[in-house]
């Protein structure tokens, strides 16, 4: 089995709609959990360029100062849909766009500050994967 490696990112909206809220996905690969948009970095590619593709292909959003904030190795994570082996490389993204056109993987997704984010995680209205919940307090702790 090979290692997969793959891109998300935390994208914080600066438009004047959506100041400041953030970005979540729910998906099927992780089993209706809530995370980040992202994906698998092709052969050659840089992972700043897979990064934008994806979240283009993900959610039609481009993206700016890029700061990249984490990794984690995922072995066998029983959240997602098969069994792999997987390094997830994490960043924190901007955007201005509001308007979201979701891609087939994608069932629903959230604009929320991490105010409205803490009472749903505590209202279980919105669970997170491991990743995207450890990512989220790296950056609101570190930003």
């Amino acid at each position: 089995m090979e290692i997969l490696v793959t891109v998300g990112a935390l994208i914080i909206n600066k438009s004047k709609l959506l100041r400041d809220k953030f970005l979540l996905i729910k998906t099927n690969k992780w089993n209706g959990l809530w995370g980040v948009p992202g994906g698998k970095v092709n052969y050659k590619e840089k992972l700043i360029d897979a990064l934008k593709r994806e979240i283009f292909e993900e959610t039609n959003l481009n993206i700016y100062n890029i700061k990249f904030i984490t990794f984690f190795e995922a072995i066998e994570d029983k959240s997602f849909y098969k069994k792999n082996h997987m390094i997830l490389f994490n960043y924190l993204a901007f955007t201005k766009n509001t308007d979201i056109k979701l891609n087939n993987e994608i069932q629903d997704y959230i604009w929320v500050n991490y105010k409205e984010y803490k009472l749903n995680v505590s209202k279980k209205l919105i669970i997170p994967n491991t990743y995207t919940k450890e990512l989220i307090n790296i950056v609101f702790k570190k930003y």
